[in-house]
């Protein structure tokens, strides 16, 4: 009996012995030798550990809401002051390091991992109550690292978590966690995945599952690599997927996930406000098409301002209602709803980039914009035979120069609103931008 009882504890030692080690460290409900106010670059010892933090404080839930997390700014009442914390050394090599995003976090934060002054990787934590988690390699033990808040954003951390290098070498994803896909109906995107390695001495398998998913290689050496999966998005909805890696007994998997808009993003199949908040920030720098109905200007959060303004407008019939940005000049002039009172309750459509403003999901960097789903403002124009010089619009009045050739007036949807002879004034009553052609052809008049 007793030797049963010694080899037992004999192997729970060996067992403890190969374990790869990891530290917590929980903010959620513990500040104990943290700072309350913002910190000068000093050092503060938490749970036994010292921790070297700039601009940047423990909150307690009790008065900004649970749950209690480590804050660090990037910006302090107006100044840009760098803010960051420097972890503790540990006694082992370090394998990674991941950070929990506090349920208030800004979702656009940038963070850097830092090992001395060089940039580990950064990472924009986009998601709260969410892990985010740096893989290191090459590390010696007793090094610190540094998260530090590289945009003027604040950080939130409920937990950091430290844990050590496998005897066995490391295998992981470069960005641990979700890959995230957001495509339009029918719409392809490819996502580079990076994977790090570290001592392996046997090429990776590379393996891919879930409908829709394809990667671009099988396998990758053992020093690593990158794999690109591409995913098509044949119908609406959510598609999830999981891509492998394997070498010797080493494993790792993340999730794939997809969402698919209804609509395809163009003119005459339009992005819908439903559609910009699940593929707001997915889409990249990629134009797309998105109808509503002008509800008004933007406030933050999806919701509408007491006043209208001229540099934006808000989509929808309810909140979240989607914020546009309308950028200085003709876009801006034609349907901003404060110069255009007339355009509240009425569906404009808009071509830009669905990236979050406003702090809520919106269309940024506006290129054109139609009122009627068929022609094209800008496009149409840009497309017309250009006369230069020989229509101008001056106190509501459009002058043209000419040999008393035929003029024709159109607004942006291709409606003719007035005609005259070049050299005669001819009176608008709206302001906008219209098309104005003299004879065989056309130019570009805003009417202010």
């Amino acid at each position: 009996m007793k030797k049963i009882t010694l080899l037992s504890m004999l192997l729970c030692m060996a067992v403890s012995v190969f374990a790869q080690k990891s530290v917590t460290f929980d903010f959620t409900t513990d500040g104990s030798g943290l700072p309350t106010v913002e910190a000068e670059a000093d050092d503060y010892t938490f749970n036994g550990y010292t921790f070297t933090i700039q601009n940047g404080k423990w909150n307690d839930g009790s008065k900004y809401g649970d749950p209690s997390y480590l804050f660090i700014y990037n910006n302090t009442k107006g100044k840009q002051i760098d803010g960051y914390v420097t972890l503790p050394a540990m006694d082992f090599k370090i394998g990674s390091i991941s950070v929990k995003t506090g349920a208030s976090a800004s979702t656009s934060v940038q963070v850097a991992l830092m090992k001395g002054d060089v940039v580990v990787e950064t990472k924009t934590l986009n998601a709260t109550n969410s892990d985010f988690t740096w893989t290191i390699t090459g590390d010696e033990v007793g090094t610190r690292y540094t998260l530090k808040v590289v945009n003027t954003k604040n950080a939130q951390f409920q937990t950091i978590t430290i844990t050590e290098a496998s005897s066995a070498g490391t295998l992981n994803f470069k960005n641990a966690g979700d890959v995230n896909f957001g495509v339009v109906l029918e719409g392809v995107q490819t996502q580079e995945i990076e994977v790090v390695t570290d001592g392996l001495s046997e090429n990776v398998s590379v393996s891919v599952e879930g409908e829709g998913f394809t990667a671009d290689v099988t396998s990758l050496p053992a020093t690593g690599g990158s794999v690109n999966v591409t995913f098509e998005g044949a119908a609406a909805g959510t598609a999830k997927g999981t891509i492998t890696i394997k070498s010797g007994d080493l494993k790792a998997t993340t999730n794939l996930v997809a969402v698919v808009a209804e609509h395809r993003g163009t003119l005459n199949d339009a992005l819908s406000v439903e559609d910009v908040a699940i593929l707001c920030d997915k889409t990249g720098t990629t134009e797309y098409w998105v109808s509503g109905v002008v509800a008004g200007s933007a406030a933050n959060n999806g919701a509408l301002a007491e006043e209208t303004t001229y540099t934006n407008l808000a989509l929808g019939t309810a909140e979240p209602y989607v914020p546009v940005q309308l950028p200085k000049g003709d876009i801006r002039t034609a349907i901003n709803p404060y110069d255009n009172p007339d355009m509240v309750g009425k569906t404009v459509w808009v071509k830009g980039q669905l990236l979050t403003y406003f702090l809520s999901a919106g269309v940024k960097n506006v290129t054109d914009y139609s009122l009627d789903g068929i022609n094209a403002a800008i496009s149409a124009l840009e497309s017309a035979k250009v006369i230069n010089n020989r229509a101008f619009a001056v106190n509501g009045y459009i002058k043209t120069t000419g040999n008393n050739e035929t003029v024709n007036v159109y607004n942006v949807t291709g409606k003719l609103v007035a005609t005259g002879i070049a050299g005669r004034d001819i009176k608008i009553s709206q302001k906008g931008i219209y098309i104005v052609k003299v004879g065989e052809k056309a130019t570009k008049v805003v009417v202010r």
